[in-house]
C-alpha cells in the first residue's frame, strides 16, 4: 500500500493465515481483529506491507507456532526475500501485538535495515 521509498521505513506487518479469525470473524482468536487493525493503520498513513504468510505444512489453529516448528523455520528468509523483491530494504514493525512481529523470527529492534541483495 502506496510508495516505497529508498530507505524510507515502511510500515511492515508479518501475518499467519488464520481462516477461522481471519475469514470468519472468529472471537476465539485475534487474528482478525489484528489484521484488520493493520490495515487500517497502513492506510491512514498512506504505506505500508502486509505479508500474508501460509505456513507450510499442516495449519495450526490461529496460525500460532511456537517459535522453532517446522513451519516457521523457514519464515525468516521467506520474508527477507518478499521484501527484497518489493524493494523493501527499511522496515517499521507494526506494533498492534508487541513482541511479535519480526520478533517471532528472532529480530527484535523497532526499525531494521534489510542487507540488500548481491
Amino acid at each position: 500500500m502506496g510508495a516505497v521509498g529508498a530507505g524510507v521505513p515502511v510500515p511492515l506487518h508479518v501475518h499467519i493465515e488464520c481462516l477461522t479469525g481471519d475469514v470468519f470473524g472468529s472471537t476465539a482468536c485475534r487474528c482478525g481483529e489484528e489484521l484488520n487493525g493493520a490495515l487500517a493503520r497502513m492506510s491512514a498513513q498512506g504505506s505500508g506491507v502486509v505479508l500474508y504468510l501460509r505456513p507450510p505444512g499442516p495449519a495450526q489453529a490461529c496460525g500460532l507456532f511456537a517459535r522453532g516448528d517446522a513451519a516457521t523455520d523457514v519464515m525468516p528468509e521467506t520474508v527477507t526475500w518478499i521484501l527484497r523483491d518489493l524493494g523493501v530494504y527499511a522496515i517499521r514493525l507494526s506494533d498492534d501485538v508487541p513482541g511479535f512481529g519480526l520478533v517471532m523470527f528472532g529480530a527484535i529492534r523497532e526499525a531494521s535495515t534489510l542487507a540488500a541483495a548481491g
